[in-house]
């Protein structure tokens, strides 16, 4: 089983199943359905204790049901570390919740984790040997670049469905669209922005079903290339992002449109530590993916100059006419930036998107 079909299993699991999460957990993992039945009904569990379960070599899972709540889960996970009745089944894995929190001990390499039970999903890695992938293989893979280029395929995959790209120029918008949320997702694990800056902007400005993500990120893009003397009384949610200078933001390329599916690839792409990553990796990659997945979608009709979308459409306004009313929230005021709305202050300026590389407005 892949990392990214692991992920995804891990990402869907309903953490208030209580004691049957341990079944849908094994499942995520691999484990064949017709053991974790066995496994359910019995005949593979050697638990003689209520909310127990003990599969040789694999698990020693306990379930803090709520009328024993107020167990220690940390003081459970220790005494089962030493129990002759467990370690006679040598489990690899020693899990105990009480459907708060989760700690777990890794019985061959010692390694523990202990998280909230939310936070199980970003730490897939912990329980990959039931997979039949170790630690040391990970750390020759570098999992967390792998970890970071596979989401990024699935975000890339979600959008291609939303929105039509073919030919040159289009590629070229949805690399420099790529390569801009990377460098979101560094600054704020970096020290650019402040930690978890981007992410928790979409997660708070943004419906969960997506449909405005891509407002939310052509203010932004807009505002990290305004120098601020040039900002105005620009809204407070813009205010964390600071000048970036440079050209990584100077051109307005269109946004693509979102799916809640591809808001929530965002979210999770957030909850990773950027810092751990080879910054070069996700680049290269980018280039590569982008270039072979084109060739492989490209249809038969002329290339269109820009991201086509399919709510653009049905009517969804052009890029020059989203540009004069940049944020998309109602602003006070009358005057707008060169490239886009940012308050009243921001000088006298006609709003006059910047020409594109290729002579396009």
């Amino acid at each position: 089983m892949d990392l990214g079909s692991v992920e995804e299993k891990v990402a869907a699991l309903d953490l208030g199943r209580g004691f049957d999460l341990i079944y849908d957990l094994l499942d995520a993992y691999g484990f064949a359905k017709s053991s974790l039945k066995r496994l359910q009904t019995g005949s593979l569990n050697k638990a003689t204790g209520a909310n127990e379960v003990i599969w040789l070599k694999n698990v020693y899972w306990r379930f803090i049901p709520e009328d024993e709540q107020g167990s220690d889960v940390h003081l459970l996970i220790d005494a089962a570390a030493s129990d002759a009745r467990i370690l006679k089944q040598r489990p690899r894995f020693l899990i105990v919740s009480d459907g708060v929190q989760l700690v777990a001990r890794d019985m061959k390499t010692s390694d523990t984790l202990d998280v909230p039970l939310e936070r199980l999903r970003a730490n897939v890695e912990f329980f990959l040997p039931w997979a039949g992938i170790e630690k040391a293989q990970l750390e020759s893979l570098h999992y967390a670049d792998v970890k970071a280029a596979e989401k990024m395929a699935r975000l890339y995959d979600e959008i291609l469905k939303l929105n039509a790209v073919s030919g040159s120029e289009d590629l070229h918008a949805l690399n420099v669209f790529f390569t801009r949320l990377l460098f979101c997702f560094f600054a704020e694990d970096t020290g650019i922005f402040d930690k978890a800056k981007f992410t928790n902007a979409v997660a708070s400005l943004t419906r969960a079903d997506g449909g405005d993500v891509h407002s939310l990120l052509e203010q932004i893009f807009m505002v990290l290339d305004t120098t601020p003397e040039e900002r105005g009384d620009v809204q407070s949610y813009l205010r964390g992002f600071g000048y970036v200078n440079g050209r990584l933001f100077s051109d307005w390329l269109p946004v693509p449109e979102f799916s809640a599916k591809a808001r929530k690839i965002i979210l999770e792409c957030g909850e990773l530590d950027w810092s751990e990553i080879n910054p070069g990796l996700p680049r290269l990659w980018l280039t590569v993916v982008l270039a072979f997945r084109l060739l492989r979608v490209r249809s038969p009709a002329p290339p269109p100059s820009r991201i086509r979308s399919t709510n653009h459409r049905r009517g969804r306004s052009s890029s020059r006419e989203r540009c004069k009313r940049f944020p998309a929230r109602d602003p006070p005021g009358d005057r707008c930036h060169r490239r886009g709305w940012l308050g009243p202050d921001a000088g006298h300026r006609r709003c006059r998107p910047r020409r594109h590389r290729h002579g396009h407005a």
